[in-house]
């Protein structure tokens, strides 16, 4: 686990070229010959499912939320960070959160990428069940005589694969020291993706490496049992070709990005303010709270946009739907500016009172500040309770004395140092839908996405239904359909023509979906637009964390 560092000189000295191939060749190997393995059993979906193995008053209360595999890579994980392996920077975990403390005393790593907590391990996780699985499994079948086999090969899989994708990290570090880096600076600084996507493509070394791939495929996977004019392989050098070009390849070039619009100063990342409003949570729990996260509060929904467009932020997190429906403002937004849908996350909405002196003593307090939203969702307790004080919007985190208090969640008032007064205090529980906005959507595909759509039609009679028919055509599924909102300064019809964003289940790399848009493509022409492709995200509902 702690080999593969070794110690150096510089405080931040990249791995060089040669050492650099050594590692990503003997990875290549140890992906191959695990998914050879992982091959010799049935697919056996079961595993796969939450609760599918779960047989209450027989094994864990836990089975009866969770799949087998997850359940069993937790547990795994867990064993193996008392050995300190997860304390080593090129190990990710795949659940952090489940992390046991190491036994072992800490070892002192030499420093050979810039600090940070980039980890893409849920998509990996989705597109190697629902993407790779499928394509090198032959049998479909469910033998629960293999499910302890079938997990323990899954997890050998899915590790060697996480590590090959986030050694992005260094290859990154190591082109951005190279000849070209005041190029890298340059598309860095300007936040440009396209540009840094060009600098890190090198076609070439793609293409030899995909021939190593199915050299080694066909070396390692051949059955030599059977003989015979025609070879045979335990799973075809080509699928394995497949794998490494569509979702490895890929991947490790996302991370490269993010790695590399993290390089010099870190990561923006813009939301409607204040700090301790839902919108701050959302980035808590998406990006996590790394060094290099620079929060950006923002006064309103278009100006988290508008950050975005302008590059002052490379992500911006905006809500989307709760109880009341669609954020309309959102809608609009997503419909008239360029900004791309990168990912999503849905937060349950917790409010608190917190103040300074936390004696529960209401009468004392003669002001409330919160977010316009906050002291919404919280009005009917406000009137209940605190119907004497001066209520007071504010976009930034005030300050407060013994008379005052503010409406927050857990994570935002425990770091102010601020005591709760009251708990859960908000009128209904509800959830929020953020959306994770960016110049760019991920174009990998993990069997579990959705697409935003927005196209045009001419205002006639028929015109929507004969373009919502494509999409039934081609056995996509619709999620939702907004038409676009009325706004003060345009008008809902333009030239005789309607917007409409669709939401649909699937990635736009999808044969199902990919067909149903080149189709709306050559009806509709230019007027199709992918706003976004993106992992359907998690729903945080850990109440030690939220509330």
């Amino acid at each position: 686990m702690d080999a593969v560092y070794v110690e150096r000189e510089s405080p931040l000295e990249p791995l060089n070229l040669e050492e650099l191939r050594n590692m990503l060749i003997r990875q290549e190997e140890t992906i191959i010959f695990s998914l050879i393995e992982r091959a010799q059993f049935a697919l056996n979906p079961t595993v796969y499912k939450p609760g599918g193995i779960f047989n209450p008053g027989v094994n864990d209360q836990t089975l009866s939320s969770v799949s087998f595999l997850e359940y069993f890579f937790k547990e795994t994980e867990r064993v193996h960070a008392l050995a300190r392996r997860y304390t080593s920077p090129d190990e990710n975990p795949f659940f952090p959160e489940a992390l046991a403390k190491p036994v072992l005393p800490p070892v002192k790593y030499p420093q050979y990428i810039k600090p940070n907590k980039i980890n893409i391990n849920s998509q990996i996780m989705e597109i190697y069940i629902n993407k790779i699985m499928p394509a090198i499994v032959s049998s479909t079948e469910d033998v629960s005589e293999w499910y302890g086999s079938t997990v323990t090969t899954d997890i050998a899989v899915l590790q060697a694969i996480s590590k090959r994708v986030h050694m992005g990290k260094h290859v990154a570090e190591v082109k951005f020291q190279s000849s070209q880096k005041q190029e890298f600076i340059k598309a860095i600084q300007a936040r440009d993706r396209d540009k840094l996507w060009e600098l890190i493509t090198h076609q070439e070394v793609e293409d030899r490496l995909l021939e190593r791939i199915s050299l080694k495929a066909s070396t390692y996977g051949q059955d030599i049992e059977k003989t015979g004019a025609t070879q045979t392989f335990k799973v075809s050098p080509s699928v394995i070709r497949d794998i490494y070009r569509d979702f490895i390849i890929t991947l490790t070039k996302d991370v490269q990005i993010q790695y590399l619009l993290q390089r010099l100063d870190g990561v923006e990342v813009s939301f409607v303010g204040p700090v301790g409003s839902t919108s701050s949570l959302a980035v808590y729990h998406y990006f996590g709270d790394f060094q290099g996260l620079k929060t950006l509060p923002e006064n309103s929904i278009e100006s988290v946009f508008r950050s975005v467009v302008t590059g002052s932020s490379v992500f911006g997190i905006v809500p989307y739907h709760n109880s009341l429906g669609q954020i309309r403002e959102t809608t609009a937004l997503l419909i008239t500016t360029p900004v791309k849908v990168y990912g999503e996350i849905t937060v349950p909405v917790h409010y608190h009172l917190f103040g300074t002196a936390g004696d529960g003593d209401l009468k004392k307090i003669k002001k409330v500040y919160g977010h316009p939203a906050s002291l919404q969702h919280c009005s009917t307790w406000l009137n209940k309770h605190l119907s004497h004080v001066q209520l007071i919007a504010t976009s930034e985190f005030p300050v407060i004395d013994e008379t005052s208090a503010v409406l927050a969640n857990t994570h935002v008032g425990h770091s102010q140092s601020l005591r709760v007064i009251a708990k859960n205090i908000q009128d209904s529980t509800d959830q929020t839908r953020f959306l994770v906005i960016s110049k760019h959507y991920l174009r990998t595909p993990t069997g579990n996405d959705v697409t935003l759509v927005l196209f045009e039609v001419n205002h006639k009679p028929g015109s929507l239904s004969s373009a919502l028919a494509t999409f039934a055509k081609h056995g996509v599924s619709l999620l939702s359909i907004e038409s676009r909102p009325v706004l003060p300064e345009e008008k809902r019809q333009v030239g005789g023509i309607f917007r409409f964003l669709v939401e649909l289940i699937g990635h736009a790399e999808d044969v199902p979906v990919k067909a149903a848009l080149e189709e709306l493509i050559g009806e509709y022409g230019s007027n199709i637009n992918i706003v976004g492709s993106f992992q359907q995200g998690k729903i945080v509902n850990d109440p030690e964390i939220i509330i």
